[in-house]
C-alpha cells in the first residue's frame, strides 16, 4: 500500500504482522451471572407485557393456547418453545397463515407478571359466596 500521506495507520507494525488477534476489543458491559440474567429476562418481558398485554396465552389440555378475545393459537413449530411449551406464553406476533394461527417469537412468562403489569385491564368478580361454621 502506498503511504505518501504520512498516515501511519495504513501500515502494520512489525509486531502485528501475522498476529490477527493483537488487539481484541473488550466489551464495556459486565458479563451477567445467572441471577442477573434471570432478573434481566423478567424485566425485559415485563416491559413487553406493559406494551402488548393482549399477546399472552394460556395452554389448555390440548396444547393450544387461549389468548385474549377468545383467540386460539399454537406455538410456531420452528420455535425453541415448541418442543416443551410452557403453561403461559407471550407471543410478539400472532399470525393466521393458511387457516392455522401461530404464535411467533414466543417467551415463557409467569401469570403473576400479567396480573401486575395489566392490573388496570383486569376485571375481578366474587360469585356464590359461602360461609359455614
Amino acid at each position: 500500500m502506498d503511504n505518501r500521506s504520512g498516515n501511519k495507520s495504513a501500515t502494520k507494525s512489525s509486531k502485528d504482522k501475522g498476529n490477527g488477534d493483537a488487539h481484541v476489543p473488550r466489551s464495556p458491559l459486565p458479563v451477567p451471572d445467572n441471577n442477573d440474567a434471570d432478573r434481566l429476562y423478567e424485566s425485559v418481558h415485563r416491559s413487553l407485557l406493559a406494551g402488548l398485554p393482549t399477546q399472552v396465552g394460556r395452554k389448555d389440555e390440548k396444547g393450544i393456547y387461549l389468548s385474549t378475545r377468545e383467540r386460539r393459537f399454537q406455538v410456531f413449530p420452528g420455535s425453541a418453545l415448541s418442543k416443551l411449551p410452557p403453561n403461559w406464553i407471550f407471543a410478539t406476533q400472532i399470525l393466521d397463515i393458511g387457516g392455522k394461527v401461530w404464535g411467533m417469537m414466543c417467551a415463557r412468562i409467569e401469570p403473576a407478571w400479567i396480573e401486575q403489569q395489566a392490573a388496570h385491564l383486569l376485571r375481578s368478580a366474587c360469585r356464590d359466596a359461602h360461609w359455614s361454621k
